[in-house]
């Protein structure tokens, strides 16, 4: 099955109007009923059924073919033009940024990182009075994680892992970029908390589960309270 038929069927459309809109793609042409009912199998009311629907969902188009003689215009069916959805765009644009950003040392992470903790710094700016814990479990969810507590003490489970698919955009070095990110925007997330610390991140302990260690820091003694008692 080609790349482009996967991503259709993931698209939510059955094996059958993927077969359809396939064929529409591949060909580049406008295409009758009959045509495309031969082509891949089907009556032709079927073949309308399912062009029809794919009509109303915006991804063929139809048109009366143009004739100079008698008699009723068949109707012509092409695919129409290919716009990206947003999480398609979203996509190719964090792909961009991790391969950009994984070039500029070679691969080993510093970079992003970095750039990573920036981000969470920007974000926990946003909410001084919270927790740096309470941030980095709120910023992970909202990008797709459902982080969780471990089964030891500062254990942060994460699964699934949002950009899954950017891993193998990884560098010869340490974590994957993507992973680098991740450290640094939960490094930024606690860098104004002293009880806490962001220790590392072990990538895909499990196939899609990360696991981010949670140091918590000794809070020092007020200075200005004398010792107990009188």
């Amino acid at each position: 099955m080609t790349v482009a038929r996967e991503r259709m069927k993931r698209s939510g459309l059955g094996p059958t109007r993927t077969e359809v809109l396939s064929e529409l793609r591949s060909s580049g042409a406008a295409l009758t009923v009959t045509t495309i009912a031969a082509a891949v199998g089907l009556h032709p009311n079927s073949a309308r059924f399912h062009l029809d629907a794919l009509v109303d969902q915006g991804l063929v188009e139809r048109a009366d073919e143009q004739r100079d003689r008698p008699g009723r215009p068949k109707a012509l069916y092409r695919a129409a033009p290919h716009r990206l959805s947003e999480a398609e765009s979203l996509q190719g644009v964090a792909r961009a940024l991790v391969r950009h950003v994984g070039r500029l040392d070679n691969g080993r992470g510093e970079q992003a990182e970095a750039a990573g903790q920036m981000w969470g710094e920007e974000l926990a700016s946003v909410t001084p009075t919270t927790s740096g814990i309470e941030r980095v479990m709120t910023t992970l969810d909202a990008l797709g994680y459902r982080p969780r507590a471990g089964a030891s003490d500062g254990e942060v489970v994460l699964t699934p892992c949002p950009l899954r698919s950017l891993l193998d955009e990884a560098g010869p070095g340490g974590l994957p970029t993507v992973c680098r990110l991740h450290l640094g925007l939960m490094r930024g997330l606690v860098a104004d908390d002293p009880g806490v610390s962001i220790a590392g991140l072990e990538a895909l302990v499990t196939p899609d589960t990360c696991v981010a260690r949670i140091r918590h820091r000794p809070t020092a003694p007020d200075a200005t309270s004398g010792p107990a008692g009188g």
